[in-house]
């Protein structure tokens, strides 16, 4: 495999996203013995990788470290690295986030000849994978909406080492600026906006390489190559996926290492669900989201939820009690 596998991890003790970087490089590692993994950070979370903070190093190739700007947070710097990947990494890379498990080897990448390319965001077109809220952040972009449209998800791209990807990613990292001008620092957006910018849009492949869970993957969850399962937003503990359970990485901190039984969960991707999980559609979900927005406190705010729904539980309780 000539591709490079390459993460962007920017973490301190107060979080867990070197635990889940721990998981995936494991994951990419088992099934990629010889290729080239690198974890490209930044000084502070880099220093922060010592002691029982350094098992990740041993399923590295190396730990690149890059300057970042002064004054940005955790999140800001890990934008600002991914963003400008294509001007860090020399050769052709596939860039994985890491809320992600591989689950077969990747060696196939190096077949792929188009200049970019990834997977539509939840494996479907935005009229039917995204949002109200997503049309605000578009609108404020400057970006026109086009119902009919599939924009790509960041969380896995191919980037080949031609002027191409380099102009779009440079596209990608000006767009991302821009958008912080509006408040806005998360990069989908910005990564579509580049598209438009730069004046190519970015091949797609098959959704085995970024199978989303919460989007429309279940003709690609078979043969997955890289499962994505979407850590940024709401709580683990809701979550049906147990990889995406906040237990799994809490317990991966404390120990330093990966235990056997998340071994074994990771080892077997496919298949580590919550007992009882069922499948619910894009469109079933964004219509019960935008209709019953306590859908989204119960699911992202569980103790908020709790103090909200006591009052009716003792009202019904009253009731049922006359």
């Amino acid at each position: 495999m000539k591709t490079k596998i390459v993460y962007v991890v920017t973490c301190s003790e107060k979080n867990t996203y070197l635990e889940q970087a721990l998981l995936s490089v494991y994951t990419a590692r088992l099934h990629n013995p010889t290729a080239e993994i690198y974890v490209v950070t930044d000084k502070e979370s880099a220093d922060s990788m010592t002691g029982k903070r350094s098992e990740i190093k041993k399923y590295l190739t190396d730990v690149l470290v890059f300057d970042t700007p002064k004054g940005f947070n955790a999140m800001k710097k890990s934008r600002y690295l991914k963003t400008n990947l294509r001007e860090l990494i020399k050769g052709d890379f596939i860039y994985i986030d890491t809320d992600t498990v591989i689950c077969q080897p990747l060696d196939e990448v190096d077949e792929i000849k188009e200049d970019v390319s990834g997977v539509p965001n939840r494996h479907s077109i935005y009229k039917v994978s995204e949002m109200k809220e997503t049309n605000s952040t578009f609108r404020k972009l400057d970006i026109e909406v086009k119902e009919d449209f599939a924009y790509i998800n960041g969380g896995m791209l191919i980037a080949k080492d031609t002027l191409v990807a380099h102009k779009l990613f440079k596209a990608w990292y000006d767009s991302w600026i821009f958008a912080g001008t509006k408040g806005i620092f998360m990069d989908q957006a910005a990564l579509h906006r580049a598209e438009i910018i730069s004046g190519y849009k970015i091949h797609e492949v098959s959704g085995i390489w970024n199978c989303q869970i919460e989007g429309c993957c279940l003709n690609y969850l078979h043969d997955a190559k890289i499962l994505h399962f979407y850590a940024v937003g709401g709580s683990g503990k809701t979550s049906s996926y147990l990889l995406r359970k906040d237990d799994v990485y809490n317990k991966i901190k404390e120990v330093g290492y990966l235990p056997d039984d998340i071994k074994a969960l990771a080892s077997n991707p496919h298949q580590s669900f919550v007992p009882g999980s069922g499948i619910v559609s894009n469109i079933t979900r964004n219509f019960l989201v935008e209709a019953n927005p306590m859908l989204l406190i119960y699911r992202d705010h569980p103790c908020l939820w709790k103090i909200m729904i006591y009052p009716f539980k003792f009202a019904f309780r009253l009731y049922t009690h006359k």
